[in-house]
């Protein structure tokens, strides 16, 4: 019925998790173990191997740090699935991707959707639940890979980009707008995960989202909810701003910082922190002539203050 892959590092949290599948999925399965305990996989590969071997028609792809505290979920799922038209499952995600460097959590709360309960490094959980229309289900462009489902016959036509994203980021984004082009992805509100980890927004991270926007660019922005030209127009030179900052902050090549810096300029010129930006961009590209233009500006205060002195 259901084939779960999961892509495993660590042998306690896998025993924990296929218990925990075992007691609350509530219809035939198998686990597709795929030991990635050296490191020999990116995700994108481990993902795509596991769903070679697995027999069953409908996938999950899943974190082995879970736990899942919906009984018979299973269930839920095949039936979702019952729609020809839903080819992506997922507990979290969001209704926007703007052209930008974007993950769904910076699309602001009012458009993400979700059910999940995330534990922290202090041991405590939160839910994290936002459904304002009171769906059972919400029609998203982007999941959370800590757990997705699809058909079989969805993954064997939009395999992971293994090439692109040999890591262990940016995989879900990537694998739902492949999906979205051609079914509808969606959160589901009736199936409750804790998730023990939170995502690790390192420089990795960075360069795969990079990749990720270059990728998509040309088919971005994508939306499933109302959301004016404006508000979007704000939100894409929002991320675009904070993301420039990162990669300023991270010391990345500056040719790669000047293209979304000027992407943030372009977008919103008279903005305070593009100043900024400006200067960063003559201090790496024109250091002499910013130097002489920081000496002219000396040299003018210099003569103000001679001026005002004996002028009094």
């Amino acid at each position: 019925m259901i084939s779960i892959i999961i892509c495993h590092r660590n042998a306690k949290l896998l025993a924990d998790v296929s218990q925990n599948i075992a007691q609350t999925i509530g219809v035939p399965h198998e686990i597709v173990v795929v030991d990635n305990s050296e490191n020999k996989y990116g995700i994108c590969q481990a993902y795509n191997f596991g769903a070679s071997q697995s027999k069953y028609e409908i996938l999950c792809f899943s974190h082995e740090d879970l736990l899942f505290h919906t009984q018979n979920w299973g269930q839920k799922v095949l039936q979702i699935f019952e729609n020809q038209q839903i080819g992506l499952l997922g507990v979290i995600g969001s209704c926007v991707h703007p052209n930008a460097p974007a993950a769904w959590w910076d699309t602001t709360k009012e458009f993400v959707r979700s059910r999940i309960f995330q534990r922290y490094e202090n041991k405590n959980s939160e839910e994290i639940t936002n459904n304002p229309k009171n769906e059972s289900l919400s029609k998203t462009v982007t999941v959370d890979g800590l757990w997705f489902c699809c058909p079989k016959k969805v993954w064997q036509k939009n395999q992971f980009d293994a090439k692109t994203f040999t890591e262990f980021h940016l995989y879900d984004h990537d694998f739902a707008l492949q999906i979205f082009q051609n079914y509808d992805v969606c959160i589901t509100h009736e199936i409750l995960i804790e998730h023990f980890s939170l995502g690790n927004l390192n420089r990795s991270w960075l360069e795969n989202i990079i990749k990720f926007h270059k990728k998509w660019q040309k088919k971005l922005p994508v939306k499933t909810a109302n959301i004016d030209s404006e508000k979007l127009a704000q939100m894409t030179f929002r991320i675009t701003q904070n993301f420039t900052d990162r990669l300023i902050a991270g010391n990345f090549d500056k040719k790669i910082v000047l293209h979304y810096a000027l992407k943030s300029i372009f977008m919103q010129p008279l903005n305070r922190q593009n100043r900024w930006f400006m200067v960063y961009l003559f201090k790496q590209y024109f250091p002499k002539f910013y130097g002489f233009l920081r000496g002219m500006k000396k040299l003018f205060l210099s003569i103000l203050i001679i001026v005002f002195f004996y002028s009094t």
